[in-house]
């Protein structure tokens, strides 16, 4: 529908949130908007580029614009000692089997750390959340599914860490990690071939490629505060 919208040539103005880790399929499917559009936002330079290299008369029309925190900051009344914190969405390739594999290594190694899981469960997920659920019986982890809006800000501003770890890598696209960073939650991710150059490694973010180098980037964070 989209794709025929667009050839009735009215004023017509498309976001295209991701385009390079799309399926080829897909990637084919954009090329009506990228020709035919009169405007074109992408979501991060990255991205934007991408297009560029995918239909150079498109970077006439394009423009990028951020996306935003996906929920707003709160006020930190202070930081409950040694909790680690994810946020995002319950879904595959989001990184929760990495947190989990964290939470296990610490819990292994004695650390008296508690986890949380924040996020929203889509319905087709369900079965995936129940099974992250029970592989995590038995560890120092509690969730938190389906919060209202409002109480996830106090959820996030009072950890301690947040542990972030996308398979492909920290992004401008990345909702939950903008999130994590406007409530000043000291955030370890992952970084990949789109990850902004203002996330500097020690002044605003930390990078471990792995739950075991996130477990040596934690212990930094709680050991100055």
């Amino acid at each position: 529908l989209p794709q025929l919208l667009v050839l009735t040539r009215r004023p017509f103005v498309v976001t295209i949130h991701e385009a390079s880790a799309s399926h080829i399929l897909r990637r084919l499917a954009l090329y009506p908007f990228l020709l035919l559009a009169d405007h074109v936002v992408a979501t991060t330079s990255f991205e934007a580029d991408y297009l560029a290299r995918m239909c150079p008369p498109v970077r006439r029309r394009l423009s990028v614009i951020h996306i935003g925190s996906s929920i707003p900051a709160a006020p930190v009344h202070g930081r409950e000692g040694n909790v680690v914190v994810y946020f995002g969405l319950i879904a595959p390739h989001k990184g929760l089997e990495d947190f989990l594999s964290l939470a296990r290594s610490a819990q292994a190694r004695g650390e008296a750390w508690d986890f949380r899981i924040i996020g929203k469960v889509p319905n087709r997920r369900k079965s995936f959340a129940d099974e992250l659920q029970a592989a995590s019986r038995g560890l120092p982890l509690t969730w938190h599914l389906d919060l209202p809006e409002d109480q996830v800000p106090d959820q996030l501003s009072g950890a301690s860490a947040a542990y972030l770890p996308f398979p492909d890598g920290a992004s401008g696209r990345r909702a939950s990690l903008a999130a994590a960073l406007v409530n000043g939650v000291p955030t370890i991710t992952t970084r990949g071939p789109a990850t902004p150059l203002e996330l500097v490694a020690g002044e605003n973010i930390l990078y471990a490629d792995s739950p075991e180098t996130a477990l040596s980037r934690i212990r930094e964070v709680f050991s100055d505060r």
